[in-house]
């Protein structure tokens, strides 16, 4: 089973290559076109590409697959613009004064370079400071603008989790080849007693605009500023689980000490509440970086999946103690 998988995720990867080398040959000639010279284009992630010039980044260009889809990210940044939020890096108009890119086809949104910007530590106190507090700046400015909520995806929490379980049954014979029958057991059994806590429904009163995946690589530090980029997730739903996704970080780099997440404002704030305490408890980093690895096809990159294997067991090792206390805040 599990090598079928990797036989059918090498054919995907050819595909994905086929159209890494399309769009990048696509952004070559629109620079060449434009006036720049010694450009060189490299794939980040999907969709994803930086643009050198003399060896040094210069730009950032995400690409879009339809028109729409590129208007509804351009139209969020320029609401937030309005707010005069000065914690993400808007996109810039380069040619012929447009913002959104036509690459035929595709379109995209170009940004600029954030030179020395690195994702934060979060096993610094002052890096986890500096991010939650470009968080709630974030929420603060979201709530100013209640018409966004038309373009906003939904999240609907346990449905989220539904689907996430789903795959990672879909995908246990490969995960139990690497890292054992015991430890997938006891991330599937966790995943499904916090998911059927039905007392605990995701509360209606509280749907706010939320920035959707408040992973660590969508926060860029320099200095004593933390900026928050990618809101092409934009999403309503409770507060309380956008600041969950944020929390699991944190704890990943703290050994999941409770202290150092409740030093932090709002953090503080949601110690009492059972939803969030659902959501901490809830596995959602572990099924997400398997998902990820999953969907990715990287499940034959040996640095990919030893690195995985690694960060499993060790979160689920650190982890013990604050599931056991969080059990008997939610219970």
């Amino acid at each position: 089973m599990v090598f079928l998988y990797l036989r059918k995720m090498n054919n995907n990867i050819i595909k994905k290559v086929e159209r890494d080398d399309n769009l990048m040959n696509r952004l070559f000639l629109l620079f060449i076109k434009n006036g720049y010279h010694s450009v060189k284009v490299n794939r980040i992630a999907k969709y994803v590409y930086s643009i050198m010039q003399n060896e040094k980044n210069l730009l950032i260009v995400k690409v879009y697959k339809n028109y729409n889809e590129a208007k509804r990210v351009s139209t969020i940044y320029k609401k937030l613009s309005t707010q005069l939020f000065q914690y993400t890096i808007y996109p810039i108009s380069l040619f012929n004064h447009e913002e959104i890119v036509d690459l035929t086809n595709y379109y995209a949104l170009i940004f600029p370079f954030l030179n020395n910007g690195h994702v934060p530590d979060f096993s610094k106190e002052s890096s986890c400071k500096m991010a939650t507090k470009t968080v709630f700046l974030l929420h603060s400015s979201l709530l100013k603008m209640p018409d966004l909520k038309m373009i906003a995806y939904p999240i609907n929490v346990e449905h989220k989790w539904n689907k996430r379980i789903s795959l990672f049954w879909e995908m246990r014979d490969c995960i139990r080849y690497f890292i054992g029958k015991n430890r997938y057991d006891e991330i599937l059994a966790l995943s499904t007693f916090i998911l059927d806590l039905k007392k605990l429904e995701q509360p209606n009163e509280s749907i706010d605009l939320l920035h959707g995946d408040l992973v660590p690589h969508n926060f860029l530090q320099l200095g004593s500023k933390c900026f928050i980029i990618d809101l092409d997730n934009l999403s309503q739903g409770p507060i309380s689980y956008e600041y969950s996704v944020l929390g699991q970080h944190i704890l990943n780099e703290n050994n999941w000490k409770t202290n150092v997440l409740f030093k932090l404002e709002p953090f503080t704030q949601l110690r009492n509440d059972k939803f969030f305490w659902r959501c901490m408890l809830f596995p959602n980093d572990l099924l997400r970086e398997w998902e990820h690895l999953w969907r990715n096809h990287e499940a034959n990159k040996k640095d990919a999946v030893e690195k995985l294997i690694q960060y499993t067991i060790q979160s689920l090792k650190e982890r013990n103690e604050f599931v056991e206390f969080g059990k008997n805040m939610v219970i």
